[in-house]
């Protein structure tokens, strides 16, 4: 029982490090959509025009990368 309790709380530290490093590279490698989201955020915007910035950033960010 108390193996049991370790193996758990060690693979929900795993999720929680995997976690956080995805975060991590996703605001690294779209740091325009991060930007976009925050200026969204703080001019008030509802959450589906936050969505809309990001994906318009992501967008843009594609089409220079072609």
């Amino acid at each position: 029982m108390i193996h049991q309790c370790f193996s758990t709380a060690y693979q929900m530290a795993n999720r929680a490090r995997w976690s956080v490093m995805q975060s991590y590279n996703l605001l690294k490698w779209h740091k325009k959509a991060h930007r976009a989201a925050v200026k969204a955020l703080e001019d008030g915007h509802s959450l589906s025009i936050v969505i809309r910035r990001i994906e318009e950033a992501i967008a843009s960010e594609r089409k220079y990368d072609n």
